[in-house]
């Protein structure tokens, strides 16, 4: 019989709101059973702020702090230096370590579940005064054991109020000058503990507090000195291993377990480097085979205690390591496993903290949703100042528009919507152009809005790139980047995050990570990393395997726990939408984010009947409720801002939701947002409500519901706009011919609309009373609806027919708006929409005078063409050719360009190519505009580009080469009439 050796830890309360040393414990390195002295020491503490933190060991050698706050020796050589040369020499001295788990295990007088005694757990193990085995959670709920068996190897064990949630589970690392996972002696141990608040700009609640108590385990192994820092939180635990000595070191694999009880499951998704798999429920022996990513949902004893394992204080640790996943093992023993892309062993410098090892252990969703113990885990910010960072909602085109970042009048588009409805960002996705966007920041900054650009990774991933691309896009306004295809969790990638993230903050530039890992509390050393991916978002409706209302009512209680999530939300126009639109709307308040993207057009939400709710809703928090849920089935949230309470409710299966107002004050009022009969529709309600108030309500299936609850006015009807004026399709005073007809439909506009128009019998409706102040141009608003993507023809005043082309806009109940200029006659004019082909249906119209952009077209094969490139018979092609093999030698020149003044004009170049090409275009032989071209599916395909190029009045010449590679093919070219600036 193996016999075990207890390590017997003491834990002394903090109930002062200072973090203090309660003991300090010297223990023997005896075999047998180890005795404790007990040595007061109050004199080694330190101040942060307000709050008196104790030193350990490294921290009395008074070392200097990087800009990141972590210590460094000051002679410690630079790791880019260090690893090149000795890691060679390192792997060669390297030995593997098997540790293997006992057979036997601890016996303890602790109190367990009914069926299951510690006794039946452990019987062999042997204990000295189990009473004294604890270290408590600051009230007392969570406690953990610690237990050195006579192979050194050491474990722990957690309790949620006394019962069993994490059954003996082995800590140890191995490095390659010591193996830390047998043969350990206890060194001397201490407890601390600390109390203290924080805020932060952004995030799921306005205070934060973090209070723990801590014990610190000194480990040696000849001669070696290993620590181990376990925080107690009344909401979790978190663990991790500083390593101790100087110079080089390779950490090789942690021996890091989470042991769960028999007949545990959870939520979970197999490992990808991107985080974007969709949670499922998984049964125990999926736990015990698993490669799980974290955030990781295990439901204990039967959803009596629930469990979320993951990892805190990675990417913002001078790349001094890796992320990891979560492997599991023969009895629900899930260990920490390093990234599949460390292919190595971890190359780093003496001394090295770990990530924390992290279970956040409640017993309810509304303490798991709330916690804030993994921004705890991380350090304080440095910036003296924050006040430049901001949250709020973007507008953002890709996902709905996937070619418009390349289009700088679309972008002015976004921007206008964006200030006319009170959002604080336009995000502007792959495919800007260095020519536009200073221009569109200025622009921007006029209306109050701000600008975030995107960038692959590869373009800023050293430290010359990262100095230089971000100081110049500063200098043009952009105020943040959104980084994209990070997808490498190896502890290169994890430097890669704190380079761009610390850059930025002193750029004043806020920062969302995409394709990225999971953020593991970061957000409080960098708070301008107002969002990051990690998740399976709104984009995947793009792509197929999308979101789901089940994984929508999972995200809440994993990855949304654990940091800000852009999930970007709120999607209407897709036809293979799964959800209906109120619980669409719904996500806007169940998901959190600092920098809330939403993912639509602006001329779907410009038209939509929850347009008001989002224009409302806030991105940053002061509390969060978690009224009702259960992972997977239902979520009912509510979130508070100020005196307003904003509520999302979503579900699976259709079910009715029964809200207690309790939280409210007198006078308020609810304007509610929920299911009606179809999916794409919404029924709106108004309540008086106050705190005695209870709210039923039925929820469709894949349904949901979103309140606001304010004590202030609120429009829930959209308004229009006093420059347009509207002109319904329904109105008697309008001509239907045909099959065309007057349709009920609760989206619309009068809850009517003209519908069956175009087919075999050329149905059409026409606006008799169209009237024009002067004669001239004005811009039409068409708000139509179709399930498909269809064309209409317009008639005006009987002249020559014009086809519109119009985008589905989700479903025949779901409205877009669609812009486009006509030319009227002063007075009464008729505008006819209908056609052939069956058409869209109507709802309205508005009209208002409006001078358009004027463009001269000028084909490429009327250029000057060098060879190899040559002008190819094409069809499909503007003038039935286009210009091939531009590149290298290949160009296309054009002279006489002619405009009437100097000044900054907008080209649009018209191309076509299979893959991302760069064209070059020099103006009157000056300093060429560099253009990215993207993929516009084939060489067949014709999609266009727009730069900002500078020409004098009069006849100017431009010229289209790429010296280094082959540019696209090009098609033709259009000049704005009239300068931008």
């Amino acid at each position: 019989m193996k016999r075990w050796i207890s390590l017997i830890l003491t834990a002394a309360l903090c109930t002062s709101m200072c973090c203090i040393y309660a003991e300090d414990a010297v223990l023997g390195t005896s075999d047998e059973a180890q005795s404790i002295v007990l040595q007061e020491d109050s004199s080694q503490t330190t101040e942060v702020g307000s709050v008196s933190v104790p030193k350990d060991e490294s921290e009395q050698e008074d070392l200097p702090a990087d800009s990141s706050g972590q210590e460094i020796s000051p002679e410690e050589p630079d790791p880019s230096s260090v690893f090149a040369e000795e890691e060679e020499q390192l792997n060669q001295d390297f030995v593997t370590a098997e540790p293997s788990l006992p057979e036997e295990g601890i016996q303890t007088q602790e109190p367990v579940f009914p069926e299951r005694t510690a006794e039946e757990l452990d019987t062999d193990m042997t204990s000295v005064n189990p009473a004294d085995l604890t270290t408590e959670s600051p009230d007392g709920s969570l406690s953990v054991q610690f237990e050195l068996n006579e192979s050194g190897q050491l474990f722990y064990t957690v309790f949620k109020a006394g019962n069993l949630v994490l059954e003996p589970s082995q800590m140890g690392i191995t490095a390659n000058h010591a193996d830390f996972t047998s043969g350990l002696a206890v060194q001397s141990t201490q407890l601390t503990s600390c109390d203290e608040t924080y805020s932060l700009p952004q995030g799921k609640k306005s205070q934060y507090r973090n209070h723990y108590n801590q014990r610190e385990i000194v480990l040696e192994k000849d001669g070696r000195i290993c620590k181990i820092y376990f925080r107690m939180y009344d909401d979790g635990i978190a663990f991790r291993y500083e390593l101790l000595g100087e110079g080089a070191v390779l950490i090789q694999s942690e021996t890091s377990q989470f042991n769960l009880p028999d007949s545990t499951g959870g939520w979970a998704f197999d490992w990808r480097n991107d985080y974007e798999g969709l949670y499922t429920y998984r049964s125990p022996s999926e736990f015990s085979s698993a490669n799980f990513a974290m955030p990781v949902l295990a439901s204990i004893d039967n959803n009596r205690y629930w469990m979320l394992l993951t990892e805190g204080n990675v990417y913002n640790s001078n790349g001094s390591y890796c992320a990891s996943h979560l492997d599991g093992s023969a009895g629900e023993v899930m260990k920490v496993a390093f990234a599949p892309e460390q292919t190595s062993a971890i190359s780093t410098i003496y001394p090295v903290q770990t990530p924390y090892r992290v279970a956040i252990i409640t017993d309810n969703l509304n303490d798991l949703a709330n916690s804030v113990l993994m921004t705890n885990l991380n350090p304080p910010t440095t910036m003296s100042d924050t006040s430049w960072i901001k949250t709020g909602k973007s507008a953002w085109s890709w996902w709905s528009e996937e070619r418009s970042p390349q289009w700088f009048e679309r972008q002015r588009d976004y921007v206008d919507f964006a200030a006319e409805n009170g959002w604080d960002f336009v995000t502007v996705d792959a495919g800007w152009d260095d020519s536009w966007v200073e221009q569109l920041c200025t622009e921007a900054a006029d209306k109050n809005v701000s600008v975030v650009i995107w960038t692959d990774v590869d373009a800023i991933d050293t430290q010359q790139e990262v100095d230089e691309k971000l100081t110049r896009w500063a200098s043009w306004g952009v105020a943040g980047i959104k980084v994209d295809f990070m997808m490498n969790d190896s502890q290169m990638r994890m430097a890669t995050y704190q380079l761009i993230a610390e850059k930025a903050g002193e750029l004043h530039m806020l920062v969302n990570f995409h394709g990225s890992t999971k953020p593991s509390g970061e957000i409080r050393t960098w708070p301008h990393v107002t969002t990051s991916e990690a998740v399976r978002g709104s984009e995947h409706y793009k792509w197929g395997e999308y979101s789901t209302a089940y994984q929508n009512s999972t995200l809440p209680f994993t990855r949304n726990v654990i940091g800000p999530m852009d999930f970007t939300p709120t999607v209407i126009s897709n036809s293979n939408l799964n959800t209906t639109h109120a619980h669409q709307l719904a996500l806007s308040v169940i998901f959190e984010s600092g920098m809330q993207h939403l993912a639509d057009s602006i001329d779907s939400y410009e038209a939509w009947k929850g347009k008001n709710f989002l224009n409302k809703v806030p991105a940053s928090w002061d509390e969060l409720r978690v009224l009702d849920a259960f992972p997977g089935d239902y979520a009912v949230i509510a979130r508070r801002k100020g005196n307003e309470w904003y509520l999302g409710a979503i579900t699976s299966a259709a079910r009715t939701i029964t809200i207690d107002c309790d939280f409210l004050g007198a006078g308020y009022t609810a304007y509610i947002y929920k299911d009606s009969d179809d999916p794409t529709m919404m029924a709106t309600d108004v309540q008086a409500v106050d705190s005695s108030s209870v709210l039923m309500l039925d929820l469709a299936s894949t349904g949901g519901c979103a309140i606001l609850f304010t004590n202030e006015n609120f429009l829930q009807e959209l308004q229009d706009d006093a420059s347009y004026v509207y002109y319904e399709a329904e109105s008697s005073q309008n001509s239907l011919t045909g099959q065309a007809s007057v349709v009920q439909d609760g989206n619309c506009f009068g809850e009517k609309k003209v519908g069956n128009l175009g087919g075999s019998a050329s149905s059409s409706v026409t606006f008799e009373n169209v009237t024009a102040a002067s004669a001239g141009s004005y811009e039409v608003k068409l708000y139509y609806a179709s399930g498909d993507q269809r064309n209409i023809s317009l008639w005006v005043n009987n002249g020559e027919e014009r086809v519109l082309e119009l985008p589905a806009t989700g479903s025949y109940h779901t409205l877009r708006c669609q812009r486009f200029y006509v030319e009227l006659d002063a007075g009464v004019n008729q505008l006819r929409f209908g056609g052939t082909s069956y058409a869209p249906d109507v709802d309205r119209i508005a009209v208002r005078a409006a001078e358009p952009q004027y463009y001269t077209k000028m084909e490429a094969e009327d250029g000057i063409i060098t060879s190899p490139a040559y002008a190819q018979n094409s069809s499909g092609f503007s003038g039935e050719k286009k210009v091939s093999y531009v590149g290298y030698a290949g160009e296309v020149t054009l002279n006489n360009v002619h405009v009437e003044q100097s000044g900054t004009y907008l080209l649009r170049v018209y191309y076509a190519t299979g893959d991302n090409r760069t064209l070059m275009i020099s103006a009157n032989g000056g300093a060429p505009v560099r253009a990215i071209c993207f993929d516009s599916g084939s060489f067949n395909s014709v999609e266009y580009k727009e730069v900002l190029i500078s020409l004098n009045a009069g006849e100017n010449s431009l010229r289209f080469f790429n010296s280094d590679g082959y540019a696209p093919d090009l098609d033709y070219f259009e000049i704005a009439a009239s300068p931008i600036a």
